[in-house]
């Protein structure tokens, strides 16, 4: 339970699975939680002792509790620097106060030095103006609060003089060595915050590589939980196979570092044209290159699109064949309509499409001649306004019945090369 509300009070503001252990919101969220405890079970010791502080000294608690809830009540409602503003004036002026309406010295001010080695962790990169008089202030008001305590009252005797030169030389000593720590500690934490950047921009520039960008966050802040790892969902999209005819004959000819070359050419000429036209690459299978439009971004039309996409994939397959003087040439099929998206598994997990959909294109794409894209009549309905279709003969499709297909014109192509 009590675990519990420390996890809720600490991770107010900020997002339960942020990886981040260093936040500085959690770090003022803690140390106010912290705060606030000792506040709190110091009131009995405050009603035992009552003859040494007094009403004062109650006044001074019950005033800085009631900051120290607020400081909460700010994260809470994502005013961070008001927030952390508020915790260095609460610290100091309970510190400080404490210590001189006190009619004893209770060492509270030596929690200055405990600050000083707190603080790295509350200032980020970019905040060092910031972080480096709240060090000053640290240092000044732990030499002057023991300078009040230690300075002679009453008489100036040579050896209580000496004494208290002595003490302030400690003090001073312990603040240099006090602050040299802390210098360091951010340096180092700083240094970490750099290299975890790095370490996340790369992450997340290789996720953006293999996964749709609204999984990314998902999948990071829920990378623990058993499969599935990602909600499955039903869309309209529409599905690209492309596949290259003459391909395994090539391979027969030729080693294997070439046909990696030459597949790697194809298929980054593939990436930038889906990239330009707004289709998700799924994978690629050997010779087979799939995409899909539509998925976790609604697309205007998606079956228009991924069109506009095939006919300049075919394009560049020939013009790219006829520059490297290849006898292949690629079938490209194309459905339209729902299907289920997602993850699955614990290891290895990859992106991936399921359901008639994808099944109907990748027969459109077997089915289909050399040159060509073939599409379903649910993409034709989508895209006949703006593109020509020469329609085909019913096909019959195994495990889906006889459909009626259409071939985008060749004279499309034609346009094309003109424009």
């Amino acid at each position: 339970m009590l675990k519990l509300l420390y996890r809720k009070i600490a991770f107010l503001g900020i997002n339960e699975k942020d990886l981040d252990n260093l936040s500085h919101i959690k770090i003022v969220n803690t140390i106010s939680l912290m705060v606030l405890i000792f506040l709190v079970l110091q009131l009995p010791f405050i009603a035992r002792f009552w003859q040494y502080g007094g009403f004062p000294v109650l006044i001074l608690c019950v005033l800085h509790i009631a900051i120290f809830i607020q400081i909460l009540r700010f994260n809470w409602r994502h005013h961070f620097v008001s927030a952390r503003a508020l915790l260095m004036f609460g610290f100091v002026s309970y510190i400080g106060i404490s210590s001189v309406i006190w009619n004893i010295n209770l060492q509270f001010h030596f929690l200055f030095i405990i600050g000083l080695f707190v603080s790295p962790f509350l200032y980020r990169d970019w905040e060092k103006r910031q972080y480096i008089p709240n060090l000053v202030i640290y240092v000044v008001c732990f030499c002057g609060i023991e300078a009040f305590w230690q300075f002679p009252r009453q008489t100036f005797q040579a050896n209580e003089l000496e004494k208290f030169w002595l003490t302030m030389g400690t003090c001073l000593l312990i603040s240099a060595a006090a602050i040299t720590s802390s210098l360091l500690i951010y340096q180092n934490s700083r240094t970490a915050h750099l290299r975890m950047s790095r370490d996340k921009a790369r992450i997340s520039h290789l996720l953006q590589k293999t996964l749709p960008k609204p999984l990314i966050k998902n999948l990071l802040t829920n990378f623990t939980t058993p499969a599935p790892s990602m909600q499955l969902e039903q869309h309209f999209c529409s599905v690209l196979f492309a596949d290259i005819q003459g391909y395994t004959q090539h391979c027969s000819s030729t080693n294997e570092q070439e046909i990696m070359q030459l597949l790697n050419s194809f298929y980054c000429e593939f990436d930038l044209i889906s990239r330009q036209n707004q289709l998700q690459k799924i994978k690629t299978n050997g010779d087979q290159y799939m995409a899909v439009c539509g998925i976790y971004e609604k697309r205007l039309n998606p079956a228009l699109q991924t069109c506009l996409a095939a006919r300049t994939m075919l394009e560049s397959f020939n013009n790219l064949c006829n520059h490297l003087k290849l006898n292949l040439q690629i079938r490209i099929g194309i459905a339209s309509g729902p299907l289920t998206a997602g993850c699955v598994g614990l290891d290895n997990m990859l992106f991936d499409v399921w359901g008639e959909t994808v099944n109907l294109a990748s027969r459109l794409e077997s089915h289909g001649q050399a040159s060509k894209v073939l599409v379903c009549q649910n993409t034709y309905l989508h895209s006949r306004e703006q593109i020509k279709f020469e329609s085909v003969d019913k096909l019959y499709l195994k495990g889906l019945g006889t459909l009626t297909a259409y071939f985008i014109s060749e004279s499309q192509y034609a346009q094309q090369r003109k424009s």
